[in-house]
């Protein structure tokens, strides 16, 4: 039998944000178009459908202000996948808050799986937050845009306004930057371990 889709909840077109500022008629017409595929987003990363909302809201009001602003605004066509890609990046923020808080408060992970598969996920999301730090802001964004969002490099390269083969050079040199940092904090990690077990023997 089979497994109806979650129904999506309707979007709430308004005129302007919380702050009292206009949004443009073009980026609440972009997020019509993609409301769909956003919430199909929030629940694979298990964010909740109203806490999407409005995190949606605050990425349609930062991206109308940013036009606004921007000398050289996007075109039309790229509104929807900077949306995208903006809601995206404050998904993955609002689950590193999650993680960060249940590390902080261990009693709210009884709810959790007490499992080693999962203990390993939750180091490995933090693991990688920490080593994106290493990263610039653009070569973060490409490089999640590629791993966790699977866009292609003319999509990516249409976001920054660069061409395709710069898009897939600059995640490149991401990628070894983040080869490098993990290989650092191994041996750093290595190294600590090493010294401790030197003062014990002692």
């Amino acid at each position: 039998m089979a497994v109806s889709p979650a129904p999506v909840p309707e979007w709430w077109d308004r005129e302007i944000d919380h702050e009292g500022r206009t949004l443009r008629p073009d980026v609440r017409a972009a997020v019509q178009q993609i409301w769909e595929k956003a919430c199909a987003k929030a629940r694979k990363q298990s964010v909740d459908i109203y806490d999407a909302t409005t995190i949606m809201e605050n990425t349609v009001a930062q991206i109308s202000n940013w036009i606004n602003n921007n000398p050289a605004p996007p075109r039309g066509h790229r509104i929807p996948g900077l949306l995208m890609h903006n809601f995206h990046l404050a998904l993955l923020k609002h689950k590193e808050r999650e993680i960060i808080e249940l590390v902080d408060h261990p009693d709210g992970m009884d709810c959790y799986p007490s499992s080693f598969e999962w203990q390993e996920k939750l180091h490995c999301e933090l693991d990688y937050a920490s080593l994106c730090s290493r990263l610039t802001a653009r070569e973060e964004a490409i490089v999640n845009m590629r791993e966790i969002s699977n866009y292609e490099w003319t999509a990516i390269g249409e976001a920054f306004g660069i061409s395709p083969s710069r898009a897939h050079r600059i995640y490149a040199a991401a990628i070894q930057k983040l080869k490098l940092a993990y290989e650092d904090s191994r041996r750093r990690g290595s190294g600590k371990n090493a010294g401790g077990a030197e003062e014990t023997d002692k």
